[in-house]
């Protein structure tokens, strides 16, 4: 009787029931049982076998005899659904040309559990957001819930990146509509009016191209069973804060999000320390997730968030607990079943847990941990090793590589150093100041008596001039003129200042002067002049009159 399946007629108490599940207690059997006759149809009770009989209810098979419709329906329907997938079950095995980190399965697992697969990959740079995008991909194309996939991204290499990871990793090909001229060209195969989005199943454009209104129209009128949108930052919603371009982005991802079911948005920044912000990419996944306010409610959001960063990855210890289960294992041999449902069942509750409020405590973390390295371990126990020997080699030859790299790197720093300090005994010569001492040297060579007149325009060059030529034993006998490089502007700003001063005299005793007035009191040309006259004007002290040839300048009497 231990192997009575649910749906089995079977007659207990002398009426007619409909097992509805079975499962041991103690030395009894736990039957639970739906009347399907009598005054108690519909009922359900807990019946203990042996101790109270329980017969299965048999009868005959006759093939001459076609049963009803209904039932055969219904049977079909059963069997259908038992032979539906978990939601821990991966259907594509190797879903791509890649080695995949456990970590990365995460957001695959979260996104089957989900009937509309909505996160928010939110990992550190450099944990690989695109490739756990790709297994999410990858894996609803294999269970056959994603037919049509969108990926949206920043114009570029990033663009480029995303079309080859697809195409060389997963075997993925998408149509690239990253401008004008593709999306004419899509449309050029088509129907007067058709919508070029419609017939491409795989598509990847750039999040500029697809906010202009005219490629909006075409996205309005489609769906997707699956959206990516690639630094989802840029798609908050700004408010006042944000300019036109921000609030296109921003209505382009709301437009996506209401025309998939599946969305993944991919950000290594996704607070920026306000939560508003961080609020706005959270209402783009689930609208219900916040309140009237516009922010969070509770803590219902994180089972669409996946956050980790390179310090929350910690494989040594996760492999010694896998080492060390699998020791137990060889030693005790095959596991029994039963115990490896116990431990599925813990699991499962554990992660419903998680799923359900977004945390566990620190030794519900602890035992999940060890759970989930006792079932890897059982299935390297059942599957074999040769595959992680491979794996191990792999790695060995990649640390390899990567030492032979480091020595690389540290004789290119020495290089590096050992120039900068070249660099530095190069600073020290001058050679404009050689070639002067050599000029100088050929003159005296070939004419000894020959006086030599050096210009320079400021005393620093002539005084370093000097010193090259004292240090030379072919010093000047004199040398005057120029200013100095420090003292040059502070001088022009004086003269500058007792010009502008002369020109506020001049109107403040004539009321009305011109440009050539001004140019006969300073001594300046109109050029010069001209900045001080328009200076008297924005501070209010003359108004000009007039045109530009013969113009006035009127002066202002202050109340």
């Amino acid at each position: 009787m231990s192997t009575v399946l649910p749906g089995t007629q079977v007659s207990a108490r002398g009426l007619q029931w409909e097992v509805v599940h079975t499962e041991p207690a103690g030395e009894q059997q736990r039957f639970r049982l739906r009347c399907i006759q009598g005054d108690l149809r519909g009922e359900e009770f807990d019946l203990l076998h042996p101790l109270e009989e329980v017969t299965p209810v048999s009868t005959e098979l006759d093939p001459t005899r076609a049963g009803r419709l209904k039932q055969w329906l219904l049977y079909h329907q059963a069997f259908l659904l038992e032979q539906a997938l978990g939601p821990n079950a991966l259907v594509a095995v190797q879903p791509g040309r890649l080695e995949i980190a456990p970590y990365q399965l995460v957001p695959v697992m979260r996104a089957l559990r989900m009937s509309r697969p909505r996160l928010l990959l939110a990992d550190g740079v450099g944990l690989g957001k695109t490739i756990q995008a790709g297994l999410v991909m990858a894996e609803l194309i294999a269970q056959r819930r994603a037919h049509r996939i969108l990926i949206v991204s920043p114009a570029g290499p990033l663009l480029n990146r995303w079309h080859r990871e697809m195409r060389t990793r997963f075997g993925l090909r998408f149509t690239a509509i990253k401008d004008a001229g593709e999306l004419q060209e899509a449309r050029r195969g088509l129907v007067l009016g058709a919508n070029p989005f419609d017939h491409v199943s795989f598509c990847l454009t750039s999040i500029d191209f697809a906010k202009q209104e005219k490629v909006l129209q075409d996205l309005e009128r489609t769906c997707w069973d699956l959206v990516v949108i690639d630094e989802a930052h840029h798609c908050v919603r700004m408010g006042r804060a944000g300019d036109w371009e921000d609030s296109r982005r921003r209505r382009l991802a709301e437009l996506l999000a209401r025309q998939t079911d599946g969305l993944l948005l991919l950000t290594a920044t996704p607070h920026d320390g306000y939560d508003p912000h961080f609020a706005s990419i959270v209402d783009l996944l689930d609208p219900s997730l916040l309140n009237a306010r516009g922010n969070l409610r509770g803590e219902g959001y994180r089972k669409h968030v996946v956050r980790r960063l390179k310090q929350h990855i910690k494989d040594a210890e996760t492999v010694k607990r896998i080492l060390d289960r699998y020791c137990e294992l060889t030693e005790k041999g095959e596991e029994q079943a039963e115990s490896r449902k116990q431990r599925l069942r813990t699991l499962r509750d554990y992660r419903r847990r998680l799923e359900r409020y977004g945390t566990l405590s620190w030794e519900e973390e602890q035992d999940h941990a060890d759970l989930e390295a006792e079932e890897m371990a059982a299935e390297l126990l059942s599957s074999g090793t040769n595959d992680l020997a491979g794996q191990i080699d792999a790695l060995q030859r990649e640390q390899r590589r990567e030492r032979g790299r480091l020595r690389r790197v540290d004789a290119t720093r020495g290089a590096l150093a050992e120039l900068v300090g070249c660099a530095g005994e190069a600073a020290k010569e001058d050679p404009k100041r050689e070639a002067v001492l050599r000029e100088v040297r050929s003159i005296r060579q070939a004419e000894p008596e020959t006086n030599i007149l050096v210009y320079t325009e400021y005393t620093d060059s002539q005084d370093e001039v000097i010193g090259c030529l004292r240090t030379a034993a072919d010093g000047p006998t004199s040398s005057h003129g120029g200013q100095r490089l420090d003292t040059a502007s502070a001088e022009d700003a004086a003269r500058r200042e007792e010009a502008y001063q002369a020109i506020t005299r001049l109107v403040a005793e004539r009321g009305v002067i011109t440009s050539r007035d001004a140019q006969e009191i300073t001594g300046l040309d109109a050029s010069r002049v001209r900045p001080h006259l328009q200076r008297l004007v924005s501070e209010g002290l003359a108004v000009a009159e007039g045109q530009r040839r013969g113009r006035k300048y009127r002066r202002v009497d202050h109340a």
